[in-house]
């Protein structure tokens, strides 16, 4: 005899949410609400530190690691995977800007960095 099938989980919300290459407007547009929402967002912050401005990154279409910071209430993920750096920073200068995020946002941020190459290698 074949049992049934059933549902038992309903899961409204996506397991992983990519930004791709954007400003972080995407945040503040409620249709994408369910990305801050899904298990593991993976999204872009190219400028990390004062070197280059917010206006900056937004007029090349790009995200500011202090936008994030700015923003992080919205962030509801389990992770946060960080990726499309400025080859103008160094791994070390990555991994240090992450950990001010870290106090900003409860989701574990991690850095994509395999494969970056810095002009400073």
């Amino acid at each position: 005899m074949n049992s049934p099938f059933y549902i038992t989980n309903i899961i409204l919300y996506p397991e992983v949410a990519f930004t791709g290459d954007t400003t972080t407007d995407f945040m503040l547009d409620p249709h994408n609400a369910d990305a801050l929402r899904a298990k593991v967002l993976i999204t872009e912050a190219t400028f990390l530190d004062e070197s280059y401005s917010v206006d900056h990154a937004r007029q090349h279409g790009h995200t500011h690691l202090f936008e994030i910071m700015e923003n992080s209430q919205w962030i509801r993920n389990k992770a946060v995977v960080l990726t499309h750096f400025s080859s103008r920073y160094s791994i070390e200068d990555i991994h240090l800007a992450v950990s001010k995020l870290q106090s900003k946002v409860s989701a574990k941020v991690v850095p994509l960095t395999q494969g970056f190459k810095s002009i400073y290698r």
